[in-house]
């Protein structure tokens, strides 16, 4: 067994150094399949994350058309939902959904409350009040590993990539393969390269070798592998926060083609966007929250960007918001 370390190069190491530390789940045995990553909906194989999902939570079916629930056209939906800090009221019995196999934008000002609602959706914080029914189950995430397991993923602005690791080992963090004996936790660096490789290639990205660390990308081609992460690993919903923040135009519509990619693969997104062109062009539904209320839910191709900016600002409140 000892002669296998001297086998592990630098870049190993300091991997399983970095991204290994915290991982308690027992890991699998090398004669197990891994199923390689799809774009479809579907979890893409088994990995050291194999933490059971809650049993009480709701049920996904993983079929590659989106998870169709019990009949409900919504994906997500919210109820009630109230969260507070102290005095300050984040949130404030919202109520919203959003609808199965479409892009929902969320805008509102800062403050009103769509970072906080995002991270109850995610699993980050919990709501002081409310329900939150996905997939047409009512659920209530311990953690973000939670909605992990049942296909929420959440790419945030600042992208949560590892910039001094390289390109495959930024998609599969969190969810490493292993080869060998369960104790040396020793990573399937070959698999994971050629899976990453495969994944990536299916968007036809720019990006320069696998192998390079993060750093050395753009801002766009960051945004795009984060992205791209995401759908990889079989989520239903995906949640982007700012995903086009500091891009140039370019990068911006690589961006928005990646997202209606997604879309077209039966993905639901919750886009949160200052850019109201942007989520006029890709949004199928726009949601919008003013000091912690939502003021009004619009189907983009019946709203004007008029009203929208109305919503936000207080100059009218909306008239009752559609189901």
């Amino acid at each position: 067994m000892a002669a296998a370390a001297p086998c592990l190069d630098r870049d190993l190491r300091t991997i399983d150094k970095v991204l290994l530390v915290n991982n308690n789940h027992d890991m699998q045995n090398s004669s197990e399949k891994i199923t390689k990553p799809t774009l479809g909906v579907g979890m893409m194989g088994e990995t050291s994350d194999t933490s059971p999902p809650d049993p009480g939570a709701a049920r996904v079916d993983r079929d590659g058309n989106g998870a169709r629930g019990n009949g409900d056209p919504n994906i997500l939906r919210v109820t009630d939902l109230s969260k507070s800090y102290g005095a300050v009221v984040a949130l404030d019995n919202v109520s919203l959904s959003l609808p199965r196999g479409k892009v929902t934008g969320l805008v509102g000002d800062n403050g009103a409350g769509k970072s906080t609602l995002v991270r109850i959706v995610s699993g980050t914080e919990p709501p002081n009040h409310g329900e939150v029914e996905y997939d047409g189950r009512r659920v209530r995430f311990a953690s973000p590993a939670e909605a992990r397991n049942l296909g929420i993923e959440t790419v945030y602005q600042d992208l949560a990539l590892a910039e001094n690791m390289p390109v495959w080992a930024n998609v599969f963090i969190g969810r490493e393969v292993f080869v060998g004996p369960p104790f040396l936790k020793i990573l399937d660096r070959r698999r994971m390269i050629a899976e990453s490789q495969e994944m990536l290639s299916r968007f036809k990205m720019n990006v320069p070798p696998i192998d390079r660390p993060v750093e050395g990308l753009s801002g766009g081609q960051r945004q795009l592998i984060a992205i791209a992460r995401a759908a990889a690993w079989g989520s239903h919903l995906v949640i982007m926060d700012e995903p086009t923040a500091a891009l140039g135009v370019a990068e911006t519509r690589a961006v928005e083609e990646t997202i209606r990619h997604i879309r077209s693969r039966g993905f639901s997104i919750l886009i949160i966007s200052h850019n109201l062109d942007q989520v006029f062009r890709v949004t199928d539904k726009i949601c919008v929250l003013r000091r912690g209320r939502l003021i009004g839910e619009r189907m983009t191709k019946d709203t004007r960007p008029d009203e929208i900016v109305g919503m936000i600002t207080g100059a009218f409140d909306a008239e009752e918001p559609v189901n």
